[in-house]
């Protein structure tokens, strides 16, 4: 009878901490309000570097930038946050850990990082020598490849204005 009771007692004290959010992770449900993701080498500038954000008439922008200094200002689809965000939801990004490294130290390599803002919390991981692997990192392709889709669609009629990447508001 004792052990039926500590049985018991064990999967109540489970039941309540997952009830009350203890063990549940965060999940972000409904549109992102920014995308950011860089990719960068030892050189200055990022290999890769894309934004998704609004401006200030609420316009979103796609913002691109790879090994030089400009960044190319293009408007973006007024879903594209919200596609991002099925993203997020579909390879449940919200678990990326905050640091990825590998266990021996590089001095040279490579780094990256990725911002996923929503009212109220964000998603932030990055790393230096070491990705996330499995559906994480395929989270994170999809909403590249869907942000570089766009960008190969554009053409030199499409780009907005240049900006230098000290204008880049961070």
């Amino acid at each position: 009878m004792k052990r039926l009771t500590i049985i018991f007692s064990v999967i109540m004290f489970g039941f309540l901490l997952s009830a009350c959010g203890a063990v549940t992770p965060r999940q972000f449900a409904g549109t992102p309000e920014l995308y950011e993701y860089n990719h960068n080498s030892t050189m200055m500038w990022p290999t890769k570097w894309y934004c998704v954000e609004p401006d200030t008439t609420g316009r979103l922008l796609l913002k691109t930038s790879s090994q030089d200094s400009e960044i190319r200002v293009y408007a973006a689809p007024a879903d594209c946050l919200e596609r991002i965000g099925a993203i997020v939801r579909k390879h449940k990004l919200w678990k990326l850990k905050n640091s990825y490294t590998p266990p021996v130290h590089i001095l040279d390599g490579y780094m990256w990082g990725i911002r996923i803002g929503y009212e109220g919390d964000t998603i932030y991981s990055g790393g230096s020598n070491a990705m996330p692997s499995g559906k994480l990192l395929e989270g994170i392709s999809a909403i590249n490849g869907y942000l570089q889709g766009l960008l190969d669609a554009f053409g030199e009629e499409d780009l907005l204005r240049l900006e230098s990447h000290v204008d880049r508001r961070r």
